[in-house]
């Protein structure tokens, strides 16, 4: 994403470049992917995990290989942006994801930042390149291979009075419910941040 994030409110992104060479990901990723435990891995980036300027998508695509392969855990999600979510690599997630026996194919999932699903209140805080169309094809899109869509917003909203976030966070889940039933809603409380307008 760009050096202060895709959104007011988000600070991802801060530094010019990685120290850390792709391989050495790959690697590291390979080493410990035996050791972990738990039933869900996340893969995540400083803002988007499927930017290839943020990401090298080879890197990624090797990632998501081994996790698939070696980890013994029920489920992978991806971490991204919405506008970063496109068909090549769903099929090849889901392909993979396939390759294996019934009993080792994970629960598949994108996580993506939405914030609030009021055009409005996204302009309010800069959030860029979302909108509810865009969101609709992704988890449509999702939908036809298997994948899920967890989507986040955030409470409270400096610009809202108690009420209106209340009645805020009412309407998104409202909103979701009848255009994204089976999408995932995570609430995050607003924290505002170093390096962000806000």
């Amino acid at each position: 994403m760009k050096k202060c994030g895709s959104c007011w409110n988000c600070n991802y992104g801060i530094k010019e470049n990685s120290t850390v060479k792709p391989e050495e990901y790959i690697k590291e990723f390979e080493k410990l992917i035996d050791k972990y435990k738990g039933d869900t891995i996340v893969l995540e980036a400083m803002g988007s995990v499927t930017d290839k300027k943020e990401f090298p998508r080879e890197a990624l695509l090797s990632i998501i290989n081994i996790a698939l392969k070696k980890g013994d855990f029920k489920s992978l999600t991806l971490e991204t942006h919405i506008t970063q979510i496109d068909e090549e690599l769903v099929k090849f997630i889901t392909q993979k994801n396939n390759e294996l026996s019934k009993e080792k194919r994970k629960r598949l999932s994108f996580e993506v930042g939405i914030e609030d699903f009021n055009p409005d209140n996204r302009k309010l805080i800069n959030k860029l390149g979302v909108t509810n169309e865009r969101i609709k094809q992704v988890y449509d899109m999702l939908k036809k291979y298997g994948i899920g869509l967890d989507t986040n917003l955030i409470y409270g909203f400096p610009f809202q009075t108690e009420a209106e976030r209340i009645s805020a966070m009412a309407e998104n889940i409202k909103y979701a419910k009848e255009n994204l039933p089976d999408a995932g809603i995570i609430m995050f409380l607003m924290s505002i941040k170093d390096n962000t307008n806000l």
